[in-house]
């Protein structure tokens, strides 16, 4: 039995390499906007344009432009 879970740990951790930070970042910058904490939100996205890749930058940013648009709307 200990081997059994031994394996089913291992698989679940191979299914969470898999897991893209700037998916998990954006996620939670567009929940901290949806409850009201643009500055958190803010914080997030430029934390992911400070850090992340070409595409992952692109990402935060048309975020970013979107919470722009909405609160000066």
């Amino acid at each position: 039995r200990q081997r059994q879970m031994c394996i089913r740990d291992s698989d679940y951790l191979d299914m969470t390499e898999n897991i893209d930070p700037v998916d998990v970042k954006l996620d939670l910058a567009e929940t901290y906007a949806d409850l009201g904490d643009i500055a958190g939100a803010r914080e997030i996205l430029e934390e992911i344009i400070s850090e992340s890749n070409k595409d992952g930058k692109r990402r935060a940013t048309e975020v970013l432009e979107r919470l722009d648009s909405n609160s000066s709307s």
